[in-house]
């Protein structure tokens, strides 16, 4: 078992700041604790999809996973960005069970390892664009992400956690057609909230065992008064669902 080393949590933190556009160690270490609160990192298998930069990913072999397989697509470039970043982040964290694999989900090969955490960190919409959007309308995108679902699913242990984080579609300025001084990224339309994804998985033996939703570093100290759905929908309307894998339901065939 990888046990977590004094400090290494913190190393992650100012890493964060140099490769992934952090403004402090404290905020990228207050983002990894909403993203993994009330699930336990310590001794597990550690997937995370979509890595980017890998701070999540890094984050949890700091903090005792027993091994960590953080899958960006890109990272097999040399530009910079995403591609460089996650790889100096596993070099300079110099931990020999972070894993970093330049493949998607779909054509990621486990090799019969069944991992316990699953992170899908803003990348959940990214898995298929194209259906993301169509969800609400369209069987066959739905169909579409069963299928990815499922894909996932089969490598995980019963028990083990889904870890959603996203901005839901339902957005104050995204109703009203505006970018969002504090998100002024994100294309509305292209999310999803986060009961289509629960749809979608409680078939499949998903049971969602907890929602929440994020709050900025600065408003901390609020506590729930800042972190709740009524709040974030002024915000960025960024959710965190965690689902726990059950097993595949009697007669499910995919």
């Amino acid at each position: 078992m990888t046990m977590p080393s004094p400090g290494a949590t913190s190393r992650v933190g100012m890493l964060a700041t140099r490769l992934a556009g952090y403004a402090t160690p404290e905020r990228a270490l207050f983002r990894c604790r909403q993203t993994f609160l009330g699930v336990d990192l310590e001794g597990k298998q550690v997937l995370e999809i979509g890595a980017g930069a890998g701070v999540f990913s890094a984050y949890a072999a700091a903090a005792g996973a027993r091994h960590v397989v953080a899958l960006e697509p890109e990272a097999a470039g040399s530009t910079a960005g995403a591609a460089s970043a996650i790889q100096a982040m596993r070099q300079e964290l110099g931990a020999a069970h972070f894993e970093v694999r330049a493949e998607t989900v779909q054509n990621y090969d486990s090799q019969g390892r069944f991992f316990d955490v699953v992170l899908l960190y803003n990348s959940i919409n990214h898995l298929d664009e194209g259906a993301c959007m169509a969800l609400g309308h369209s069987e066959e995108a739905r169909a579409a992400y069963r299928a990815l679902f499922d894909r996932i699913a089969r490598r995980m242990g019963r028990g083990a956690r889904l870890i959603i984080a996203d901005c839901s579609r339902h957005n104050f300025f995204g109703m009203l057609g505006l970018r969002s001084p504090l998100a002024g990224s994100i294309e509305w339309s292209k999310h999803q909230a986060p009961r289509t994804w629960a749809r979608l998985l409680e078939p499949l033996g998903f049971v969602r065992e907890r929602l929440d939703w994020y709050t900025f570093h600065p408003l901390r100290h609020l506590g729930c008064l800042a972190a709740n759905a009524v709040v974030s929908f002024f915000l960025s309307s960024h959710f965190r669902p965690v689902m726990r894998y059950e097993g595949r339901p009697q007669g499910h065939f995919a």
